[in-house]
């Protein structure tokens, strides 16, 4: 093994599955690009369906991934916990998590899910 591999090997999500809630927004957007650069097929959480198709097509466009945005309001459970089911069914598996939903610049993210922490 080479001591010169780039930082895209060490970092590689190649394979891996991430989730990122609060995916279809600015920051969920460069996230999920960052995520796509280092190899990962992506899970767009919003609660926005539609935000959910854009980002995920602008993924896909940019990056050779697969995304699949699943709309899903994480304040209410009924929905929350059928999401890692919904996910595993697209992808298999799920492999890491971002959550960028909920929290303002002082704030702490809101009551998540516990559904989808046990799950990864």
């Amino acid at each position: 093994m080479s001591a010169d591999r780039s930082l895209r090997e060490l970092m590689s999500l190649d394979g891996r599955v991430a989730l990122v809630t609060g995916g279809a927004g600015h920051i969920g957007r460069a996230i999920g690009h960052a995520l796509a650069e280092l190899g990962a097929n992506l899970a767009v959480i919003d609660i926005s369906a539609s935000g959910c198709a854009e980002a995920t097509a602008e993924l896909s466009q940019r990056w050779p991934i697969a995304a699949a945005g699943f709309d899903c309001d994480l304040e209410h459970s009924e929905g929350v916990g059928d999401l890692p089911r919904r996910v595993r069914e697209r992808f298999g598996r799920i492999g890491h998590h971002r959550q960028l939903r909920g929290a303002g610049w002082n704030e702490r993210p809101r009551g998540l899910v516990g559904p989808i922490r046990a799950a990864v």
